[in-house]
Order: structure tokens, then sequence, then C-alpha cells
């Protein structure tokens, strides 16, 4: 395909809703942004390493929700419209779980071992973390680029719009709160405002005003918050 006519794709895309873009851009920034912390980590600095270890168990945990979701929510409404279409994506997402166990088996090794034990299984897990990064990036861009343009021919969007409200109210509270810190800065501000602009529209004020403070200023830079504020008028 050429330049013009994969923009042209993606601008056809943009007119539609869109149930992988947010998520996987926040899973795609914290993948790689693990990958080169664990590159770097000290194996000698205990507390580094413990903190190292309890981000992937967090990425973990909201990786198994991200499958769980999309299995239960969008490959069902999937296959009652057109079967077997899903059928690819299962096996990818069976995968994806082996990965997971073998990756809690890592955590778990590194935490034991000692020295310089614990340096190379470090570095054994950054070659795996690796290889399961690369593939999931795979995963996410067939979603993304096959999957999405299926959904758009057949679906409507007021019926993926449901789709995905059913997806965020299955997750709980606390699951929720740490996918946010990772969406936040991995979208564009025009992908902030209209998260927000559509979280103040159903939340009560004092919550609202909780998730800004607590949740999305935290993990924002100083500029990206403003912009955030003149989009939505806070300061106002």
């Amino acid at each position: 395909m050429t330049v013009a006519s994969l923009i042209a794709a993606q601008e056809a895309a943009d007119a539609r809703y869109d149930l992988y873009g947010t998520i996987h851009r926040a899973l795609r920034m914290a993948e790689m942004s693990f990958l080169a912390r664990i590159g770097a980590l000290d194996a000698a600095d205990d507390a580094a390493v413990a903190a190292a270890m309890a981000e992937l168990r967090r990425l973990l945990v909201l990786g198994r929700f991200h499958l769980t979701d999309e299995n239960d929510f969008i490959h069902t409404a999937l296959e009652e419209r057109l079967p077997g279409a899903s059928a690819g994506l299962a096996d990818d997402h069976e995968d994806h779980e082996r990965s997971f166990v073998e990756l809690e088996a890592f955590v778990e090794a590194i935490e034991a071992a000692e020295g310089s034990a614990r340096r190379s299984a470090i570095r054994a897990l950054y070659h795996r973390y690796a290889t399961f990064i690369a593939h999931d990036f795979e995963h996410m861009l067939e979603e993304e680029t096959v999957i999405l343009p299926m959904l758009h021919r057949l679906f409507t969007d007021a019926e993926l719009a449901d789709i995905e409200h059913r997806i965020v109210a299955s997750i709980p509270p606390e699951v929720m709160t740490d996918a946010l810190r990772l969406m936040f800065p991995a979208v564009d501000p025009v992908v902030r405002i209209e998260m927000l602009s559509g979280m103040r529209a159903v939340m009560p004020a004092e919550v609202f005003t909780g998730l800004v403070e607590g949740v999305v200023k935290p993990v924002l830079t100083d500029a990206e918050w403003r912009r955030v504020d003149a989009g939505l008028g806070l300061a106002a």
C-alpha cells in the first residue's frame, strides 16, 4: 500500500468509533517503558528490583483483564455477526496467557535469586519480555488494521460504544485506575480532552475532581496539563 492509501485508511477509521486505540497506546507505552526499565535494572539494588517486579505484576493484571474483556465482549459480539471471525485472535490470546504464566514464573525466580544469579535471571526476563511485546505489538496492529475495519462494517458506532461501556463497567475500580494512569500520558491532547469530557458528563463533580487531581495531573507534564485544562475550560 502507498503512504497516501495508508493515510486515507486511517482517516476513514478515525471517523468511526475506535475500541482499540486508547488502550493499545497505553499498553505499548507501558510495555516499552518496562522493557527499558529492566534492561537498565541494577540487580544489586533490592528496592529497585522489588519495585520493577511489582510493576510487572501490575502490567500482567492489566493484560489479563484486557484479554478477558476482548474475549467476553468484543469477540463474542463479533462471532454473533460473523462466525469464525475471531478464531485467530483467540489463538493469539491463548498464547498471551501462556506468556503471562511464564512471566510470573520469572518474577518469582528473580525475587528468590541473589547475586549473579539474580542478574542472569533479569537478563533472561529482558529477552523473554522483548519476545512477548514483539508478538503483542503484531497482535494489536492486526486488531487495529484488520479487525477494527471489520467491526466498522458489522456494527454501528452506537453498538461499538455500548460494547466499550460494558467493558468499562466490568473492570474493578482499582484496575481501571491503573489503566487510566497508563492511558492519559499515552494519548494525544484531543483524546485526553474527549476522555475527560465524557467522564465529567457522567461523574459527580467531586468524583471528577478527585480523578483529575489524583490520577490525571500526576501523570502529565505541566505543559500537557495546561493543554487539557484549556480544552476543558476547567480554569474558567
